[in-house]
């Protein structure tokens, strides 16, 4: 009786975990830019993604549900100048975009934009370890930085963030 009760519990946990995401199957890097927006998730990943849209990069996924907006790889076009030095990633590498939603306190929302480039390509190992951030100044992070004060410009911040 007792491995009945367990099966059921294991197959009710199963069954109330859905792998089906939009998320990858990684954190955020803990550099990547943040900020606290007062919205939540069902207000912010629409104007993200439309946000992205019109500053000339194309979302391939987009989740409300999830909270998390994606661009694919494409070349990020700013008119601000890489900064002095930053040789971690060149303006001409194509960059992904990705924005995680997350809740803060009731109504309120963490958003988490990471702006990566690969500057090689190595089959052997995993894409993701390939990554690295773009540095401050260049035109994916100038992208990164506006994203989120569009955000908090048009919803507002929550008091005493």
């Amino acid at each position: 009786m007792e491995g009945w009760k367990i099966g059921r519990l294991a197959f009710l946990f199963l069954v109330a975990c859905n792998p089906n995401t939009a998320r990858p199957d990684f954190l955020p890097s803990p550099q990547a830019l943040h900020g606290t927006v007062d919205a939540t998730r069902q207000q912010l990943v629409p104007e993200i993604a439309t946000w992205l849209a019109a500053a000339g990069l194309a979302v391939a996924s987009r989740s409300v549900q999830d909270g998390y907006v994606e661009t694919g790889w494409q070349r990020a076009e700013s008119p601000a100048a890489p900064a002095a030095g930053a040789r971690a990633s060149s303006p001409a590498l194509p960059v992904k975009v990705r924005v995680w939603v997350d809740p803060y306190i009731p109504g309120t929302s963490t958003v988490v934009a990471e702006v990566v480039s690969r500057p090689f390509v190595d089959p052997s190992r995993h894409p993701r370890e390939l990554e690295v951030l773009v540095p401050p100044g260049h035109p994916g992070y100038v992208i990164g930085e506006r994203l989120i004060e569009a955000m908090r410009k048009r919803f507002g911040v929550p008091p005493g963030t």
